[in-house]
């Protein structure tokens, strides 16, 4: 690997206006490598370039391997011009991608360019590898989207990180009615929209992943509230990738595990130097709750599973509804001052459980991977509405209860595309696609069956541990007031059972 200075011999930064037509001009900073010409690792972010996250997160996995970094405003934000259009707007991707151009056509640039970046700016990736730009050799999206209604703003069809219009407007560094155009966008279009629509299908990278060319390494967190996404894309691309997945968080960025990664896979494709990252065992998880690595071929296909099912009720079970899930401090707490999911509602971890129920111990060491089904069947007295907030937690031998992974979902929005979802071999619904374009409101003394998707999986239960599912329910119709729903029998988990002996 090439080397140069250390973080602390931080480049001095070098600003560029990135010319993408129509008198719009892109603000950037570029770091400099030590020598030149050096291909360039570029993220776009909504965030302002001159954020710790523009440089501290980044630097290093392009310094390291000599190579420039660059980081760009992207389309009106921060100190860039054009109107915004909204997240992920076609016009946004449209000037990333001529900028991205751009830069590989400076004197500086050796004609190679990575895409870099995580959440936003790594879902970002997707959309512009789509448009295929000149000199684009690999992308890196961390923790990333991939679905804007499911993953970013509607989550299970629940308005989610419902405060990040305001945020990001407050970094605008234009006058206040490009302010205010972010502001009125976000909430009467994008988070006020409550149903899936073009508007999304057509910000998503989710619907261009098939014209995607260049390698991709993506990377995620099983804490991670886009744990969802990495998984979804990964699985889609047809292009060389590989995946990594550690016990990480939104909240952290590029651990020393994943550093690494990242450091061979931009060498190999930017300097052609090491090994090709994705032949062999291209998927790389951590055990969940431990510091064991494991390697697989593939992530593993919902049909050739062994699937363990489980109904934790054998009688109905009447489950208070509250007017808002139940809070509890986070199970993976955030080495930052400000914990990201408390001010953008967006998600994990943040709910307790109304009622639970726990299996049977294990008889021997078995190992999980794969996504979780949950179909709960129900029965309201007079509630047409609910938000089901579920969480799937370790029980091991002593009694200590270690979360693992949740899923939620509107009532209302409980329609599934069985053609879009992911089958067990015997035909059940393993990864439930919810279409989300309408609503159909529960008819109370009815009983109603809804697949709740609950993230996926990779654990392992020893001899004498079990495993607990969680529910937390809230009244989501227009009335106020008291409410219990019944749990019918008809309640049962499907967990993702490894075949064959564990090493």
């Amino acid at each position: 690997m090439k080397g140069t200075p250390p973080m602390s011999a931080q480049p001095t930064p070098e600003p560029l206006e990135i010319p993408v037509g129509d008198g719009v001009t892109l603000s950037a900073l570029r770091y400099p490598a030590a020598q030149h010409p050096a291909p360039a690792v570029v993220t776009f972010t909504p965030y302002r370039k001159e954020s710790p996250f523009g440089y501290f997160v980044t630097a290093p996995l392009a310094h390291d391997i000599g190579c420039d970094l660059i980081v760009v405003d992207t389309l009106g934000t921060g100190a860039s011009g054009g109107v915004w259009d909204g997240p992920y707007s076609p016009t946004e991707i449209t000037a990333a991608a001529q900028a991205l151009e751009w830069i590989a056509e400076q004197p500086f640039n050796t004609r190679r360019t990575a895409l870099l970046g995580a959440s936003y700016p790594g879902g970002i990736q997707y959309l512009i590898a789509a448009r295929k730009p000149r000199g684009l050799r690999c992308i890196t999206p961390q923790i990333a989207p991939v679905d804007s209604y499911r993953d970013l703003w509607h989550r299970g069809g629940m308005p989610s990180h419902t405060n990040w219009g305001a945020f990001v407007a407050n970094l605008h560094q234009h006058r206040a009615d490009a302010r205010n155009n972010i502001l009125t966008d976000f909430f009467t279009k994008t988070s006020a929209d409550l149903y899936d629509s073009d508007r999304f299908r057509n910000r998503s990278g989710e619907n261009v992943l098939g014209d995607i060319e260049v390698p991709a390494l993506v990377t995620g967190g099983w804490y991670d509230y886009f744990l969802r996404a990495t998984i979804h894309a990964f699985d889609r691309l047809s292009v060389p990738k590989r995946l990594f997945i550690g016990n990480g968080c939104h909240e952290e960025v590029s651990p020393a595990p994943e550093a690494e990664q990242i450091r061979r896979w931009l060498a190999y494709w930017l300097l052609d130097e090491g090994d090709d990252p994705t032949e062999g065992d291209n998927v790389v998880l951590q055990l969940v709750g431990t510091d064991e690595w494991v390697s697989y071929p593939d992530w593993p296909a919902t049909e050739k599973l062994q699937w363990q099912s489980w109904n934790p009720i054998s009688t109905p079970a009447p489950v208070p509804v509250v007017t808002s899930p139940q809070v509890v401090p986070p199970a993976h707490p955030s080495h930052l001052p400000i914990h990201h999911d408390m001010y953008t509602d967006s998600g994990m971890r943040l709910w307790g459980e109304m009622w639970t129920a726990q299996s049977d111990p294990v008889a021997e060491t078995t190992r999980y991977r794969g996504p979780v089904a949950l179909r709960v069947e129900l029965q309201t007295e007079s509630a047409t509405d609910l938000d089901l907030h579920a969480r799937l937690s370790l029980v091991r031998g002593d009694g200590t209860v270690h979360q693992v992974t949740e899923g939620r979902l509107r009532a209302s929005q409980r329609e599934v595309d069985i053609d879009r979802s992911l089958l067990t071999g015997d035909g059940e619904i393993a990864w439930p696609w919810h279409t989300h374009e309408t609503a159909t409101p529960l008819v109370p003394g009815e009983a109603t069956t809804v697949d709740i998707e609950i993230f996926p999986i990779h654990l392992q239960l020893e001899p004498g541990d079990r495993v607990q599912i969680g529910l937390s329910i809230a009244r989501k119709d227009p009335v106020v007031a008291p409410e219990t729903i019944t749990l019918l029998p008809g309640t049962r988990v499907l967990l993702p059972r490894e075949t064959g002996p564990v090493a």
